[in-house]
């Protein structure tokens, strides 16, 4: 999301001496000035000669995954200039498309736990900032464990706020006092969120 907006102002009519408008940025309800470099009354002039100038807002790239944000900005006319009047556009609209992303993963490999320790904690870990709840799904799968004889067959939604960097998941392990190999199961994550993705191995 980082880069620059150009504004393209524009002046109809004509005249024989420069006028000039001032240029602000407002902030909006999703973005502020962390999100840009705000301007602030920035005098911008036309000669007889020029038609159009560009205004150019500079994007921050702050590496957290956030939502669309919008921000505004507006013209006014400085008090001495005579015979300049603002048409209806004087307030425009910005919208800032995030293009950041941040990662999950299950923070280890491969767990190894005795029949009769009850449950087996699954550490999920988010890597990156991020403004906004990442939601993914913690799925079982049967290897040679069996769900329901072995483990609890889990299908989980997991919420991880803007603060979270790990959440914990716990997986009830069956205890059934029969003798048996040492039996396995799978653990995946699922993410369907926008920018999302899943951390390597």
């Amino acid at each position: 999301d980082s880069g620059v907006a150009e504004i393209i102002l524009t002046k109809t009519g004509l005249h024989a001496e420069t006028i000039s408008v001032l240029f602000s940025t407002l902030n909006g309800n999703t973005a502020d000035s962390g999100d840009y470099i705000a301007l602030t009354e920035l005098e911008v002039s036309f000669d007889s000669n020029t038609f159009q100038q560009t205004v150019s807002i500079v994007i921050t790239d702050d590496n957290i995954l956030e939502s669309t944000e919008e921000f505004s900005a507006r013209l006014i006319l400085p008090n001495n200039q005579q015979g300049v009047q603002l048409d209806d556009n004087n307030i425009i609209n910005i919208t800032i498309i995030d293009d950041d992303s941040v990662a999950v993963g299950i923070a280890t490999a491969e767990y190894s736990i005795s029949e009769d320790a009850s449950v087996v904690n699954v550490s999920v870990n988010k890597i990156g900032s991020s403004a906004i709840p990442i939601i993914v799904t913690l799925v079982t799968m049967d290897r040679t464990a069996v769900a329901v004889l072995d483990y609890a067959e889990t299908n989980l939604e997991i919420t991880l706020e803007s603060s979270d960097t790990e959440k914990t998941v716990m997986v009830p392990i069956v205890n059934d006092d029969v003798q048996e190999p040492q039996e396995s199961f799978v653990v995946r994550l699922l993410v369907t969120q926008a920018r999302v993705q899943l951390a390597q191995d």
